[in-house]
Order: structure tokens, then sequence, then C-alpha cells
């Protein structure tokens, strides 16, 4: 019969016209055929692959026969969408990792509740092969592997095809999960270590001030004080910080909008950064613009003045010497003719970013710093967008320092 050749012509590479032959459906218990069929799907592809794995030792055994490389390579050669998925082990997800930058071909994890006891390859969405886990343990997919069922049912076929999308979104939202997860147990394990800093001080120097075992002269008194309120203060603006992570997160930012000339917040920011440096300091900090001239933004006071001091404490802090710099300057941008922007960059002469920070610079924790939290440049992007404007870093094209920017459009 026509139908039940199919199977022997598709293994002689003999394959028929996709609407000279109806429907079929075959049950093959020999492994070698089953593995030579998989190869011979794989190289059939015109359009796409779908491949699940009941379990990652199922994907490591077709990666030794060979089908996966193969799948790879017909993807990079003709243009063929590959999607895998499998339960996740170290290898395979450092060849997912190494995988990203590879076009057309992604693998994904399973969700452990996911996991079946056959693997699937759905070809086109024209053909599946269906084939039964016999013993996982076994290195060779020929000892391993049972029955399969190989078929190009409409019916079959769009079954199998819309169970793999369905795992494929569920893999998405679990990944989302695992990454929530992780973000969120990172920032109560930063959030601990950060507030258990400045509280140790202050509760050990407040117990010593009232213990009636020390006298203290007015000099050793006033420095115990100072300490605790510069760790009090410290305390007050990390958790102000969190909090404005909080509602920047669930974009709840609230912003009291008004009419300023931006050149006020500046030279506000200037004036208490110079004031925090030291009289030792061999950091000078200038501004670069008319100051007849009002840059007039509809803005929040007191958040703008927030992301310029973000600014200007993150350069204070990686510059030693040298000099810091405030520029202002317009562009015209957007749909609209009179659309304008300015645009303020903070240049100082410091060490520079590292460039395997650049990418995290305005994440939660993007910093490698001991004396910072990371937090500031993240909540001065929050601040930013939520003014319609952007934010963004570069090295100074001289090799010294860094530029911090961002942009607020133009109130007209």
């Amino acid at each position: 019969m026509e139908d039940s050749r199919h199977y022997e012509f598709l293994r002689k590479g003999l394959f028929l016209e996709e609407n000279s032959m109806s429907n079929f459906i075959e049950t093959i218990r020999n492994p070698a055929e089953i593995q030579a069929l998989t190869m011979d799907l794989i190289k059939s592809a015109k359009n796409e692959i779908l491949g699940l794995f009941s379990t990652s030792n199922g994907f490591h055994r077709q990666e030794r026969a060979g089908s996966l490389s193969l799948a790879e390579e017909v993807s990079k050669s003709q243009g063929i969408q590959v999607r895998i998925l499998t339960p996740y082990d170290e290898k395979i997800r450092q060849l997912e990792q190494n995988l990203k930058k590879e076009r057309g071909f992604e693998i994904r994890d399973i969700e452990e509740g996911s996991r079946t006891r056959v693997s699937i390859l759905i070809v086109d969405r024209k053909s599946s092969l269906v084939v039964e886990l016999d013993d996982d343990a076994k290195e060779s997919s020929l000892e391993a592997i049972g029955p399969a069922t190989y078929t190009n049912g409409v019916a079959m076929v769009n079954t199998y095809t819309t169970f793999f999308e369905s795992l494929w979104k569920q893999s998405e939202l679990y990944k989302k999960v695992k990454n929530h997860d992780r973000l969120q147990n990172e920032f109560i394990s930063f959030a601990a270590h950060e507030l258990r800093t400045p509280i140790q001080p202050i509760l050990a120097l407040s117990q010593h001030l009232l213990s009636q075992e020390f006298v203290l002269d007015a000099k050793q008194r006033k420095e115990y004080l100072e300490i605790i309120v510069r760790n009090a203060i410290r305390l007050q603006q990390l958790t102000e910080d969190i909090l404005d992570i909080t509602k920047i997160e669930r974009s709840s930012l609230q912003l009291k909008l008004e009419q300023i000339n931006f050149n006020e917040i500046v030279l506000s920011a200037i004036q208490d950064a110079n004031g925090s440096l030291d009289n030792n300091s061999k950091v000078k900090i200038n501004c670069h613009f008319s100051e007849d001239e009002t840059n007039l933004v509809n803005g929040d006071r007191q958040r703008l003045s927030q992301v310029m001091t973000n600014l200007l404490n993150n350069s204070i802090k990686y510059t030693s010497e040298g000099k810091i710099e405030v520029f202002i300057e317009h562009s015209k941008e957007g749909f609209q003719a009179n659309d304008q922007f300015m645009i303020i960059r903070v240049r100082d002469t410091g060490v520079g970013i590292d460039p395997q920070m650049m990418d995290k610079l305005f994440s939660k924790f993007g910093t490698k710093s001991e004396t910072g939290t990371g937090l500031g440049l993240f909540i001065s992007k929050g601040i930013v967008e939520a003014h319609g404007g952007g934010i963004w870093a570069e090295n100074n094209v001289d090799g010294t320092g860094a530029c911090f920017a961002f942009k607020l459009p133009l109130s007209h």
C-alpha cells in the first residue's frame, strides 16, 4: 500500500510530493530504524523543527548520535527555525548560553512537572515522530528507546504541535518566575547586608554611650555621636532608595510636576557636591552653560535634583583628582517640528567604566564598588524615564574618565 511505503521512501530519500499521499500512521519498533528516521526527518525539514525530550539524558543521547548537530547545521545553512524543549542540567544550561547568539536555534528548560516519558519530533508541522522512553539509564539511544509512532495525520500532528507550543509558553513563564525569585532573593540578601552595615555602629555606640562603665570626655562623646548620625543618615538614604525601587518597579512613582528652570537644579546640586568634598580634595566641579539662558522643563523638582545628585556623587566616588564638568545643550528630536530636548552631561576624569559593567550600569546592584550600593543609577534611570527622557553612559574618547548623560523634553 502507498501509505505503508512512505517510511521506506523517506528512509531512501525518495520524498513524495506533499499532496500525492493520504494520511498514514506507522508504529516502528526497531531502534536503528527510529534513529535513522530521525536523521532523515531533520534533513527533510523546509521551515521548522520542533523537538521535545523527556529527560536531559535523552537530549545528550541524541547529541552523541549526531541529530542535534545535524539540526544546527540545517538551521544555519537553510535558515530553518529549530526549537527544543528539554529538562536542563549544567551541560545543557551552558550549551543554551552558547546558543544565544545563534539565530534560529533555541533551547528552553521544561518545568519539572512537565516532563513526559516520550520524546517528540515535529517537522514543518506536517509529520511527527513520537518515541517512547524505555530505559533512561542507557548511554545509547538504541538501547534506551522503545517503540515509536510516525505519522503525517493532520489531527495528530496538530495535537502534538499544540502540546509543544503550550509547553513552550509555559517554559517562558517558568523562566520568568525563576528569574523573579532569583532577583527577589538577591534583593533580600542585599537589603539585609546593607541595612546591617549602618545599624551595627548605631547600636554599638549607643549602648556604649548609655553604659555606666565608661566615662567619656566631650571630644569622644562628640565623635561617637557624629558616627551615629552619619550612619543614621546612611540608613535613612538606603530605606528611601529601597522604597523608590519598589515604586519604580511597580510603575507607581508619583511626580509633582511644575515648570522648572533646570539651571537652578544643576547649580544647587553642584554647590552641595562641592560642600561634600573635603578640604584636601583634588577634584574641581565646574558647569558650562549660560545662566542667562533658561532651560525650562516640566518636571518634579525633588526627583530631578535626586538625579543630578546621584550622577555627581557617582563621579566624585570614582574621581580621585582632576575635574567634573556639567554641560547643558539642546537637541531637536521627536515627531513634531518643535520637539526639543535638553541634554545634561556629567563628564569626569576618573577611572572610567569597567567594560564588563557597561551593560549593567543602570540595573539594580550594577556596581563592583564596595563604596556604594549601585542603586543610584537604577533609580535615576527610573526617574528620567518617568519624565519622558532617557539616560546613558560612555567612557570618554580620550581614554580618561566617563560621561553620564540624560535628556529631558523642554517645555514649549
